[in-house]
């Protein structure tokens, strides 16, 4: 967890409290506890599996596009990013498909599904700035609205 000292912090503290032993807090203690707990702790790859997602219910393998596969979450697989949505092999994303075709000139249309699947597959964004351009109205905001939620807003970085 990205804050998970602070979590062991709380819990040292509040077991101290539990157990009448509230003098004997420390921040020294609460450290020693954190350094326990990460001397077993295993590494979390930089990056992972990029054939491999972790979704909101699942872990879905795309090393073969055509037919994804969905598993149940593992603690072999480890993973600091989890995308904040949910696999449906039935699933027709027209409502997507329709704004996208819609809002994007026709010769960009491959382009948007690129910056997609770079924005999903760990480690092929790493190097990626995509800049949209143009009037108002034109879906630019919505897009990004759209990545947004798709990908989690703590992966998201914009500037207007």
């Amino acid at each position: 967890m990205p804050d998970g000292e602070k979590v062991v912090k709380k819990c040292v503290k509040s077991l101290l409290e539990a157990w009448d032993m509230e003098p004997e807090w420390s921040s020294h203690k609460a450290e020693e506890v954190i350094k326990y707990i990460q001397a077993d702790a295993p590494d979390i790859p930089e990056l992972p599996d990029p054939f491999t997602l972790n979704l909101a219910n699942g872990l879905l393998n795309i090393s073969d596009p055509a037919k994804p596969q969905l598993r149940s979450h593992t603690p072999e697989h480890r993973t600091l990013i989890q995308l904040p949505v949910a696999y449906d092999a039935g699933a027709i994303p027209r409502e997507v498909n329709s704004f996208i075709v819609e809002a994007a000139p026709e010769d960009c249309l491959d382009f948007i599904y690129e910056i997609l699947g770079v924005l999903v597959v760990p480690g092929l964004g790493k190097r990626w700035a995509t800049l949209l351009v143009g009037e108002g109205g034109t879906g630019k905001s919505t897009f990004l609205a759209f990545i947004r939620e798709f990908i989690g807003p703590s992966l998201v970085s914009a500037l207007p």
